[in-house]
């Protein structure tokens, strides 16, 4: 199921960051079962259903926590700091705007959010 608002990671957004090693405790959304469907509620609101009937999403503003504020690249000791704007995520160079590292331009800014932090856990950045 895609989540159409786009206020946390989709199903399958949240699937691929558990299985990357992403503490879920991280998590500040749950989706639930409930009526046949699934619903993406706050994790703090408690619900009356089991963990099993579950699976921790992530909003915006928790996937830019897991993201780092600065990249050093070992190589040329390079620092990269973390920009967000409009629908793109990405770290560019600090003394001039190009060439970024971990650049994602997507519909959302989540779902670049979401595609820059794969990248960062697939590097073991973080």
């Amino acid at each position: 199921m895609k989540n159409t608002s786009k206020n946390c990671t989709d199903i399958e957004q949240s699937k691929k960051l558990i299985e990357l090693g992403v503490d879920v405790t991280t998590a500040d959304m749950l989706y639930r079962w409930h009526d046949e469907r699934w619903y993406c509620v706050p994790k703090d609101v408690p619900y009356p259903y089991s963990l099993k009937d579950m699976i921790p999403a992530w909003s915006l503003s928790a996937l830019l926590d897991l993201m780092p504020y600065e990249i050093t690249i070992k190589e040329d000791n390079t620092p990269y700091r973390l920009l967000v704007t409009h629908k793109l995520v990405h770290y560019p160079r600090l003394t001039t705007m190009w060439p970024s590292i971990y650049s994602v331009e997507a519909n959302t800014t989540l779902d670049a959010a979401f595609e820059v932090i794969c990248e960062l856990l697939e590097d073991k950045i973080i």
